[in-house]
């Protein structure tokens, strides 16, 4: 063995040791834990005293030139040799014939297993360390040779003073993503000077790069590698990481709603992803769990921002699965992650899972923090969020309420987390007809916001969406277009064309101008929104869905009938499928629909239907409700039609009067 590992250098030498770890943990497993009887106990420690004594004279054998530290480990684990074959010295071979009674060596055993599982322990801990110290000096020993032989200098994170701006932020670097990072975000880690030195000198050793104007910097793709390699064989590695964590998480706290701070976050996104992942390949209790998963938080919300829902649900659904054997000893994380993961699945349209989710929340969080913490809060208004998503306006409406009442106490009435939830209560009564009330919270929102942010922070062009939606239901209709104009052209510049805000406002500007009269225009947004949903939320999402509805409005009011009729019947399968038979979104559908078949003509087919959804509304909502009895007057209106068809069809065609 000896030879081979002279001949191969470091690479095997290091492979050797691997080995030897392995079966030191073999071994090891083998011991106490899975023996009971006395004689066999002893006769495994035996074995592996002679294993330890093997390993040590072939690395002694091996090594040249002892570097005092690894020189140092050895000592030791040849104490703890030593020691252990002076406590197992009554049973190694001596010659003697005499044979131990079975009741003397159980209570050998007794007296002293615990003290050989220290020894062994010990020394299993010790040749780990010397493994990790022979691999980073084998690493550094094939990177010079590499570098001499090429002529280029030394690629190692230890050519660097231990603590040294420069060795830290080499490290960090390699951590994150192979893309540039801006020197202003450098300048928040460390002391400028500090950083500007440390630059140039890994400048000068070609292990950075810099673009022309010095304002961002690139780590050298090949030393990336190495450096990555030399931690994730060394003991610095998780030192290392959890640094790198604190500082992204620096550059993630800030308020996401303003687009300054959304483009500089952006730009470090991609680290933060690399970062996160590699930390997700350690076991958790190995990496600085509380700090990993406030980073997980903030990046969730910046994928939520930026309209990735779906990759938002992926990656939080991956970190608690990671995280899953010590998320019970940190509330606040797991809360947060889990408050996230249902904020995505309500984006996605997953209302029932994300309600079941906000529920959990608030009563752990009410029970652990009380019912007037900011944080139980935050997911009342998350449940608010969830009724209002399955269409329980009635509850939706309470919990803003309850949410609006407690954070007006606590944080004051313009404090911009209060003016959410007041934002949140418009959308609600709104949705209940109340449309002046809704227009005084949304004028309210955009007020308080104003105050804090500027005019293009997202929260503010959401507040003037909301109130442009207020204005068109109370019949300012050049107001209300004005006003979803304005938040088209900021979203777009801000968050891009395809973006789910985007998309809204656009559909949103064609309700208007629909109802203006400008139908023709009108369609051609909706079927630009409808394409954008379908392939940014696929084919079954709320916002697809009421687009099918709303493109099947403009149609129908050019006068495109069998178009119209032809929109909305290829949704009310994916509707019914989505929200269920008797929901209100499903019954406007389908009442829709018979309006349409009126208008074809096709009377029997549509009072059919009209009767269908007459009857559940009955059913659900009572005979004296306003829908009950809009469904009854459409019903009345086609049978009508139907008998007054039933009457032409009896009547032979008429005689044509020839003039000559």
């Amino acid at each position: 063995m000896a030879e081979v590992m002279a001949a191969l250098g470091g690479a095997a030498a290091f492979a050797q040791l691997f080995h030897y770890t392995i079966v030191l943990s073999t071994t090891a497993s083998a011991l106490s834990h899975s023996i009971r009887h006395a004689p066999e106990k002893i006769q495994a420690w035996l074995n592996h005293s002679t294993v330890m004594i093997s390993i040590l004279d072939e690395v002694q054998g091996t090594a040249t030139n002892l570097h005092p530290a690894m020189a140092g480990l050895i000592w030791q684990c040849r104490e703890d040799t030593t020691r252990l074959q002076s406590l197992l010295q009554p049973f190694l071979t001596n010659g003697s014939s005499r044979v131990p009674s079975k009741i003397s060596l159980r209570v050998f055993v007794v007296r002293r297993e615990a003290e050989i599982e220290r020894t062994v322990a010990s020394f299993r801990s010790t040749f780990n360390t010397l493994a990790s110290y022979l691999n980073v000096l084998s690493l550094k020993q094939t990177i010079a040779h590499s570098s001499t032989q090429s002529g280029g200098s030394v690629v190692s994170l230890y050519q660097f003073r231990n603590g040294s701006v420069a060795q830290s932020l080499l490290a960090m670097l390699s951590f994150f993503d192979n893309a540039k990072v801006s020197m202003q975000y450098l300048r928040n880690m460390f002391d400028q000077e500090s950083l500007y030195l440390a630059v140039a000198d890994l400048l000068s050793k070609s292990l950075l790069r810099q673009d022309l104007p010095g304002d961002a910097i690139q780590i050298d793709s090949s030393a990336q590698e190495i450096i990555r390699s030399e931690l994730m064989m060394s003991n610095d590695g998780s030192r290392h990481l959890v640094f790198a964590i604190q500082s992204l998480t620096k550059g993630f706290r800030e308020h996401l709603t303003r687009p300054r701070t959304l483009r500089r976050v952006s730009s470090l996104h991609m680290h933060v992803s690399t970062v996160l992942n590699t930390a997700m390949e350690s076991p958790p209790e190995l990496v600085n769990f509380a700090g990993a998963a406030t980073l997980a938080v903030h990046y969730c919300m910046y994928l939520i921002t930026m309209g990735y829902f779906k990759k938002a649900l992926k990656f939080v659904l991956m970190f608690q699965n990671w995280g899953e054997r010590v998320l019970h000893a940190h509330f606040d994380a797991k809360t947060s992650l889990r408050a996230k993961e249902a904020v995505a699945r309500v984006l996605q349209g997953d209302n029932d899972t994300a309600l079941h989710i906000f529920h959990r929340i608030n009563r752990s969080r009410t029970r652990n923090l009380g019912k007037d913490d900011i944080r139980t809060l935050h997911s009342i208004n998350g449940l608010g969020l969830a009724y209002h998503a399955v269409g329980d306006n009635e509850r939706a409406a309470q919990y803003h309420q309850k949410a609006l009442v407690a954070k007006n106490a606590t944080l004051g009435s313009n404090d911009p987390d209060t003016l959410v939830t007041a934002n949140n209560l418009g959308i609600v009564l709104q949705s209940q007809g109340d449309n002046k009330a809704a227009h005084k919270l949304f004028s309210r929102s955009l007020k308080g916001w104003l105050q804090t942010y500027d005019v293009d922070d997202l929260l503010v062009l959401t507040a003037k969406s909301n109130l442009g939606i207020a204005l068109h239901f109370q019949g300012l209709l050049e107001e209300a277009a004005y006003n979803h104009r304005y938040v088209f052209r900021k979203r777009y510049r801000i968050l891009g064309a395809t973006h789910p805000e985007t998309i809204k406002s656009k559909a949103n500007l064609a309700i208007t101008i629909n109802e203006q009269g400008q139908h023709a225009q009108a369609e051609v947004l909706y079927r630009e929104a409808l394409t954008s949903f379908q392939d940014e939320l696929g084919d079954s999402h709320p916002d697809t869905l009421k687009t099918h509805t709303n493109l099947a409005t403009a149609l129908h009011d050019q006068g495109k009938f069998d178009e119209a009729h032809s929109v909305l019947a290829s949704a009310i399968p994916l509707i019914r499928t989505k929200y269920g038979r008797t929901h209100a979104e499903t019954l406007e559908a389908i009442e829709f629909r018979s309006i349409l078949l009126q208008h074809l003509g096709k009377f029997s087919k549509a009072l059919d239907i009209a009767t269908e959804v007459y009857e559940v509304r009955n059913k659900q909502y009572g005979y004296d409700h306003e829908d009950t009895q809009r469904s009854l007057r459409h019903v009345r209106d086609l049978a009508e039609d139907c008998e007054e068809a039933h009457v032409m069809q009896r009547f032979s065609s008429g005689m044509a009067v020839v003039a000559c």
